[in-house]
């Protein structure tokens, strides 16, 4: 029944909101208001430069990341851990060939030893640091591990040589015979023997077993790479002199050596022949060449450098094979591929600007890419529900894959991509660069036939641009020239087939927009008005005129004004006749479009806001803002519904799903997030959560109604509620403390009346009462979050002298059942130990006040008695005791009649012992010489009554009192 009415409740308040909404044009559908997002996925960076290993299985890359490394699966992209050290900067790192540990060593002379575990793929928790020790020379620059997962190689920038028992920690050998820096270290993969080269271009290969060195120099200046051939008989070395050199390792010779007039960067020993439809043939290699290389040798290598792309060279001849050229090459004109290296069945090359090329093999066909840096989004677009386009601080614009990171690309422009669009289906792909150019992609086709044309006429860089949201007819372009220009695209994409040229668009219309350079531009649903934001302050409207014909005219409708700065983002509702404009004044502003004029400014966001869009079929509207925060708006009311701390940075790209389950968004922090539309699922959660309470509440009173108290305070515990545990915990302990008071007034009596009850009463005041042990035996049950729970209550309890008592009484408890180590066990109990010391300080000293006061009261009193006679005194005392007013402690009425007996048989005390000791200095006293047994047994008595109120007043003392 509760969830039912839940439910009823929830419905009918968002049929309200819909209908409100709503007003003045709708869905019928009534969609329900969106109130929160959460983070689905994250595009970030994955490397960032510099060394790539892979695992022995080639299913796990290890890779830089500014100061950290990351652990990547092939596969999908996904980064699955990520190491971070806290000792310094990442000099070097070596991956086990397992793939489940790796070594990273630290500008601060560090070694660190992480472990993954077997099920590195899964592994959702932070890598464990195994172990950490420190070396002495200098930085570590190269490390890599032998083929048993042993030893670990390392060079050094003091031209010296290490090898470490990683089990153990400790180094076995020490070689020295480089004058410069040692970059490269390697093992052979079968014999226990070590390569080394570096700057000085000599390349040593050092016997583990015996530590001899043999030396092989033919390179003038660095060496870059070392690879074995197949039958590990042959050594290959590249270096910075434009030559490959062959060794042969069973005579320690130089084989041969061939000029390939381009650095080499990386070399890699192809275990079969490059293969392709058409080859270039190369020479046939003599009977002399074939001999220098073994029989059961691989003939292949694939070299690439600054000025070589991927090349083939036979090493029979030396002549190149095939080089990769065009789109199957580099990402840009100006990039390489420094590092080769095979991935299970595939060809990995990194490129300088930070791009992972995976090549089929041995076709050596480019295949897809893996992004491993990503400058400052500029724009994105959803491609479907699975693909999105990025364009970013490059030429080329990134087609991700959503479901694995992986991605292609769109090489065309000769600068960077400024602004993107997507047609309706998901196919065209319009972009607009500062190479004064627009151009028109169709995915659908291969890597080397998606540009299907391109549009010239601006004489400027390409600001804004938007394809037509129903047909794709057209396509309309801002520029910094600061015009408008249409483009029509319909012959293009109904005729246009797999293999044609690439046409060249002349622009339909065009016209002299605005005063300033146009930063925004979007054409309305109905694909009959143009809207235009600018620098100049002012947003325009413009009709199509004659928009059947092949070329319409652009006839200005409106200005709108009223934003104090610069517009940057400008959009239509897709169902009323408003339109939307962010400005850099921090506001959003709504305008009518029929009226001109503003009907609302959504103020909210604390710098530029840059980009907007209609959700929830206009109802409400989104806002992404310089400070890196998106907000939801919904228009009636004018009110921010959701804020959301999306990225650290300016978020200059904002892109909505078709069907706004998901939105997209891109900043300059270089990352791409995907947040999920999850108000459904809160409000399910929202509705469980309040028929757990309110059966627990139901569970709660039960228990009270029973006097189950200790199934009370677990209840009201795990409730979260401190002022219902507060009133079951002062119940119980202020009852034990009313009947110690009442116990304690009885004792009083009857050691007046018998001296013996004094033992008795001395027995009972340390016997905790029946509230205590029920309070007891909670605590025990409580877990450790639950008892760091009731810490956190007594220390606000604690502020307030009225809540004080409970609070103390249950800080005793915690301090006489838990030693005080436990507490440090607690998270953060510093804290709270600090927030409880202070007030627990000053209640004390407001009780030593009242005690000092307590003494005072007694000795005024004292001496009013010498003032009078004895009998005039107890006269007064009679009559006084029956007019005494009522007294009331903390709440509490003091019972007058007990007061009346203890204050006269102390009276009549203290009058015998004032006697008794005027008789012990000298004084004659009158006695009652008739009863001097009687006086000697009352005198007894009165003493034990004293010591019995200096008793209680001590006992008192040392508990807080109310």
């Amino acid at each position: 029944s509760i969830k039912m009415i839940t439910e009823q409740a929830t419905n009918s308040s968002n049929e309200v909101a819909v209908q409100d909404a709503t007003a003045g044009g709708g869905d019928s559908t009534k969609p329900i208001l969106k109130t929160s997002f959460t983070l689905a996925k994250k595009i970030e960076s994955i490397f960032t430069g510099g060394k790539i290993e892979a695992s022995r299985s080639g299913d796990l890359l290890a890779c830089s990341c500014n100061e950290d490394i990351n652990i990547i699966e092939l596969g999908t992209g996904l980064s699955k851990c990520k190491i971070k050290t806290d000792s310094g900067t990442v000099t070097s790192f070596a991956l086990h060939p397992s793939g489940e540990e790796i070594v990273t060593s630290h500008a601060s002379l560090q070694f660190q030893h992480w472990t993954f575990g077997s099920d590195v793929a899964n592994l959702d928790a932070k890598p464990e640091l195994k172990r950490r020790w420190k070396f002495d020379g200098g930085l570590n620059i190269s490390a890599t591990y032998d083929p048993s997962g042993t030893l670990l190689a390392v060079g050094a920038t003091d031209n010296s040589v290490r090898v470490w028992d990683v089990p153990n920690g400790y180094c076995t050998h020490f070689f020295r015979k480089h004058t410069d820096i040692v970059t490269i270290v390697v093992f052979h993969p079968k014999d226990l023997k070590l390569f080394s080269s570096g700057e000085d271009g000599l390349i040593c290969m050092w016997d583990l077993k015996t530590q001899a060195c043999v030396t092989f120099k033919n390179h003038l200046s660095r060496v870059t790479s070392l690879a074995f051939s197949p039958s590990c008989s042959t050594l290959i070395s590249g270096g910075r002199d434009r030559v490959i050199s062959v060794w042969d390792l069973s005579t320690r010779k130089l084989s041969k050596t061939f000029p390939v007039y381009s650095i080499v960067e990386s070399l890699v020993y192809l275990t079969e022949p490059y293969s392709s439809d058409t080859p270039n043939k190369p020479s046939s290699p003599t009977k002399k060449d074939t001999k220098k290389l073994k029989e059961d040798d691989a003939h292949q290598v694939l070299i690439s450098g600054p000025e070589c792309p991927l090349t083939v060279v036979d090493l029979r001849t030396g002549t190149k094979v095939h080089q990769l050229t065009g789109k199957h090459s580099t990402t840009t004109e100006n990039s390489f591929v420094n590092q080769i290296l095979f991935c299970q069945s595939k060809l990995l090359a990194v490129t300088s600007d930070h791009f992972l090329q995976f090549y089929s093999f041995p076709s050596l066909t480019l295949e897809h890419y893996l992004v491993g840096f990503n400058d400052e989004i500029l724009d994105l677009r959803y491609a479907g529900l699975n693909k999105l386009v990025v364009a970013t601080n490059s030429e080329n614009v990134r087609v991700y894959d959503l479901q694995t990171h992986l991605c292609g690309l769109l090489k065309g422009h000769t600068d960077i991509v400024i602004a993107l669009d997507m047609s309706k289906d998901g196919n065209f792909v319009v972009t607009g660069a500062k190479d004064h150019t627009v151009k028109v992609w169709d995915l659908r086709r291969s890597i080397d036939d998606q540009l299907i044309a391109e549009c010239q006429g601006h004489s400027m860089a390409i600001t804004a641009l938007s394809l037509a949201p129903k047909s794709g007819a057209f396509v309309a372009t801002a520029s910094v020239d600061k015009t408008i220009k249409e483009w029509d695209l319909k012959t293009l994409l109904t005729s246009q087939s797999s293999g044609d040229s690439v046409k060249i668009l002349s622009a339909s219309t065009t016209v002299i927009a605005h005063e300033k350079e146009m930063n925004s531009l979007v054409i309305s649903p109905n694909e009959r008005l143009i809207a235009s934001a600018s620098e100049d302050r002012t947003i325009r409207l413009w009709t199509r005129e004659n928009p059947a014909r092949a070329s319409s005219t652009l006839v200005q409708k409106s200005i709108l004004r009223g934003h104090k700065k610069s517009v940057w983002s400008v959009g239509f509702s897709p169902v009323d006749r408003i339109i939307a404009s962010a400005s850099a004044d921090s506001t959003v502003r709504v305008w009518s479009i029929d009226e001109g004029v503003c009907l609302r400014t959504l103020e909210g966001h604390s710098n530029t806001v840059l980009r907007i869009g209609f959700i929830s079929s206009g109802m409400q509207l989104i806002s992404a803002g310089s400070e890196g925060l998106v907000k939801i708006w919904t228009l009636r009311t004018g009110e921010c519904t959701k804020t959301i701390e999306a990225h650290d940075g300016k978020i200059w790209a904002l892109a909505i799903r078709s069907d706004e389950a998901q939105i997209a968004l891109g900043s300059v922090d270089s990352k791409v997030t995907l947040w999920n539309d999850a108000t459904e699922q809160e409000t399910l959660a929202q509705a469980k959560k309040l028929d757990e309470l309110v059966l627990q509440q139901q569970l709660l009173s039960n228990a009270l109604n029973s006097k189950d108290y200790t199934r009370a305070i677990m209840i009201a515990t795990r409730l979260k509620q401190p002022k219902q545990l507060f009133d079951i915990l002062e119940k119980l302990l202020d009852g034990d403390e009313d009947d110690r008071k009442k116990d304690e007034g009885n004792d009083v009596v009857d050691i007046i009346d018998d001296e013996d009850d004094i033992d008795e009463e001395e027995e009972d005041g340390d016997k905790g009462g029946e509230g205590e042990r029920i309070v007891v035996g909670a605590i025990q049950k409580l877990n450790d979050k639950e008892k760091k729970r009731w810490l956190k209550f007594a220390r606000e309890w604690n502020t307030n002298a009225r809540h004080c008592f409970v609070a103390q009484r249950i800080l005793g408890l915690f301090l006489k059942m838990f030693p005080p180590s436990y507490f440090s066990t607690l998270p953060k109990a510093k804290a709270l130990i600090e927030g409880i010391l202070p007030y627990t300080f000053r209640h004390s000293q407001r009780i030593e006040r009242l005690m000092v006061q307590s003494y005072f009261l007694d000795h005024v009193l004292s001496q009013m008695k010498s003032l009078v006679p004895i009998d005039d005194i107890e006269a007064e005392d009679s009559d006084a005791d029956e007019n005494l007013p009522d007294v009331f402690i903390d709440g509490r009425k003091l019972n007058t009649s007990s007061r009346k007996k203890k204050t006269k048989k102390i009276k009549g005390a203290e009058m015998i012992l004032e006697q008794k000791d005027l008789k012990d200095s000298g004084v004659k006293v009158e006695e009652d010489q008739s009863e001097p047994l009687k006086l000697k047994k009352k005198i007894k008595k009165i003493l034990g009554l004293k010591a019995k109120i200096n008793k209680n007043k001590r006992k008192k003392s040392s508990r807080p009192l109310k």
